[in-house]
């Protein structure tokens, strides 16, 4: 995905490149876009928006990291309750 989008139109020109070659090119290129943009949006959430002191890259992607884990951990934690209160 790092080059396709310079070296793809050339292999097309050439005739060199079939066609599930440009879909994956595609494909993969446009995986990548949202996959960077969605790390580049929490980088800047956690540590651009962040006031005090400068912030760690480890920090920056840990934070969001650790919210989504708590997050399914209360979710498991009130199934759980959710369950027993069936039960009863």
């Amino acid at each position: 995905p790092l080059f396709s989008p310079i070296l793809m139109p050339g292999k097309i020109a050439l005739g060199a490149a079939p066609g599930w070659q440009i879909a994956a090119a595609v494909a993969l290129t446009l995986l990548a876009i949202v996959l960077l943009t969605a790390l580049a949006g929490r980088i800047y959430r956690n540590a651009v928006l962040h006031m005090g002191t400068r912030v760690r890259l480890r920090d920056a992607l840990g934070d969001a990291t650790s919210r989504a884990v708590r997050w399914l951990r209360d979710e498991a934690g009130q199934a759980g309750t959710r369950a027993v209160r069936t039960l009863r």
